[in-house]
């Protein structure tokens, strides 16, 4: 296998770590107090942002509909962003099929 660099970046999956990087911008300052973890799965211009929380408050929802739209302004109108709450049954997380973890809180401090 050939590892993509600076030069080449081979079979690197570029869209995915796009959508990677401008959701980690979106949630810049404004993580939710009691989210846990925050996914992104993304299906060609379907994104899915995934908040683990084990409670969710109007303030947490407030919040995470402002990265929501942080996320639909930095990637633009051809891309769609969903957001789906998730209660977690342990604080571990845990590789998911087509979710990637962009935040994952220390489990001692929530």
């Amino acid at each position: 296998m050939k590892l993509p660099s600076q030069q080449d970046l081979a079979d690197a999956p570029l869209w995915e770590n796009y959508l990677v990087a401008q959701a980690v911008q979106a949630c810049l300052g404004l993580i939710p107090v009691h989210v846990m973890a925050i996914g992104m799965r993304a299906s060609g211009a379907q994104v899915e942002l995934v908040f683990r929380a084990a409670i969710w408050t109007a303030q947490d929802q407030e919040d995470a509909e402002d990265i929501v739209s942080e996320l639909e302004a930095l990637l633009g109108p051809e891309v769609s962003v969903h957001q789906k709450i998730e209660a977690p049954v342990s604080a571990r997380v845990l590789a998911s099929p087509g979710l990637r973890w962009i935040f994952a809180a220390r489990s001692d401090t929530r």
